[in-house]
């Protein structure tokens, strides 16, 4: 599935744009080697502009297959008499497009540009949603998963520090801090582990999270408090969520206590 943005220049969208180029040309190629070497065989390339009713362009909307049904049933048609590239809706509206493309690219893109901008399609912020969450995450166990998993279910991209000691909270930790770092890292809903800062606050400016993430424990502290504070008159969201009841590093620890101790 390539895309039109792969056949013109999409200024507002490169990254998209170099990725859909590729597939485009990946195709071509393949099938000139198909010809060269006597296979009737072809790969056709779907280059789609829009196509109405799929939630990928209305993510609001249902798919509706009685709009999308014509569209499958001309991909099909182009599959059984080999072609290598099929664009929908081409002649009623791309043609004139990559016309106007061939003629001058350079123009082209400044004018689509521009188009975009006075039209407020073209957004300077992220899109990507990055979300950061700290601790200590002694003893890993299931409410530290069920922190990790929620949060990552709200974000893009998750960044979790994990802190040199508990110390911060008066609690010895059992585990040496490159072994909790490893093992919050081997978990599939963490993007990235870093040494955490002493304050949350201070990976903001590295990692301009939109969202931190903590128990609701903390709500209310002094901590959070002030990360309030500090955060009122930014995007930043403080997300605060149950605390897990059934089992905590404060339990395990205080169990492990107890054995030593006997």
């Amino acid at each position: 599935m390539g895309s039109i943005t792969g056949l013109i220049t999409t200024p507002s969208g490169a990254l998209y744009s170099a990725a859909k180029a590729g597939i485009c040309r990946f195709i071509e190629s393949v099938n000139i080697e198909l010809e060269a070497n006597g296979s009737q065989n072809r790969i056709l390339c779907v280059a789609p502009g829009f196509i109405d009713g799929t939630k990928f362009y209305d993510p609001s909307a249902e798919n509706n297959l009685s709009k999308t049904l014509p569209i499958a049933e001309e991909i099909i048609t182009h599959l059984l008499n080999h072609d290598t590239l099929y664009i929908p809706f081409y002649n009623d509206t791309y043609k004139s497009v990559i016309e106007r493309y061939h003629k001058d690219p350079h123009e082209f893109g400044l004018s689509s540009y521009e188009y975009k901008k006075n039209t407020g399609r073209i957004r300077n912020e992220s899109r990507i949603v990055i979300g950061y969450m700290s601790g200590t995450f002694d003893l890993f166990h299931i409410g530290h998963l069920n922190l990790i998993r929620r949060a990552k279910a709200q974000c893009d991209y998750l960044v979790v520090g994990v802190h040199a000691s508990g110390a911060r909270k008066g609690k010895e930790t059992f585990i040496p801090l490159e072994e909790r770092k490893t093992m919050v890292e081997s978990c599939r809903y963490v993007d990235k582990v870093i040494d955490a800062p002493a304050e949350d606050s201070d990976a903001w400016p590295e990692w301009h999270y939109k969202k931190l993430f903590v128990g609701s424990d903390y709500k209310g502290s002094e901590r959070f408090n002030r990360y309030e504070e500090i955060f009122k008159n930014t995007d930043v969201e403080i997300v605060y969520f149950p605390y897990t009841k059934n089992t905590s590093s404060t339990q395990i620890r205080k169990a492990i206590n107890a054995i030593i101790n006997s």
